[in-house]
């Protein structure tokens, strides 16, 4: 009874519900360092840029991102391996409904993720294939105001007008990132199909099931991103870390869950 069953799908499945399973036919016939170039794109540091809570941006004239940390390594086998882990084979994805009404997300469950993030309407870097979450169709979305940032207490948990909370994800193996501002929304992942029968429901998407049967989650409405985050087939990352604003510690504090454990 203290269980909630959520499904888990593969990449493969995700690729083929969008029609797009020629990309990993692509990624096979692709050379390891190409697609690793591909993701882990060069950033050239704007110094115009105003946004001093961009993540973005390195203080150096050029960033050139090492995947490998190794130069010498011309091993396409061993690459393999590497990108197998990375491009999502081994990684799974969970169908997920935020806002009023709901809008569905397929998020790509990471463990050393703290936040749920994922693109929001207007960001700048978040790949052509990824669509964002439209917040401004929820009746239930807010932005959380700074001095109710979760995230913790760094001097730079605020933007610079002090309005909104800073939220910033990285990934150290090919050094992408993203940065965000926090902000609240229902969300429902599972376990409430009798009751979606029992009021004529077939699905979520469009309705105010997140509402009725999900919680309220502080998550990552991200404005930028680069690297995997920004080129990969997916709508964002559910935080499976054990920092307390990740989804279960989040489903804890909101009786959803009797124990923090997945």
């Amino acid at each position: 009874d203290d269980l909630i069953h959520i499904p888990l799908r593969s990449r493969e499945s995700v690729l083929r519900e969008r029609n797009l399973l020629h990309l990993l036919q692509e990624e096979m016939e692709e050379d390891v360092d190409a697609t690793f170039a591909r993701w882990a794109r060069s950033y050239t540091p704007d110094s115009n840029n105003s946004n001093n809570n961009s993540l973005l941006r390195n203080t150096n004239d050029r960033v050139v991102v090492d995947i490998f940390n190794n130069k010498n390594n011309n091993n396409n086998e061993n690459g393999n391996r590497h990108l197998q882990e990375i491009s999502g084979d081994g990684t799974h994805f969970i169908d997920a409904w935020i806002g009023t009404p709901a809008q569905k997300r397929v998020l790509a469950v990471s463990s050393g993720a703290d936040f749920t993030a994922f693109p929001c309407q207007g960001c700048t870097e978040c790949g052509r294939v990824i669509e964002p979450y439209e917040q401004a169709r929820s009746d239930s979305f807010t932005s959380m105001p700074c001095g109710r940032c979760v995230g913790g207490q760094r001097d730079d948990v605020c933007d610079r007008n002090r309005e909104k909370c800073v939220a910033r994800g990285y990934n150290l193996v090919d050094k992408s990132a993203w940065t965000a501002y926090e902000a609240r929304d229902y969300i429902y992942v599972g376990g409430a199909n009798e009751e979606m029968e029992r009021l004529g429901l077939q699905q979520a998407d469009g309705t105010d099931v997140p509402k009725r049967f999900g919680f309220p989650l502080v998550f990552a409405c991200q404005t930028e991103a680069l690297g995997w985050y920004s080129s990969q087939v997916k709508d964002g990352i559910m935080g499976f870390s054990t920092a307390r604003t990740s989804f279960v510690n989040q489903m804890v504090f909101q009786d959803k869950l009797k124990y923090p454990r997945f």
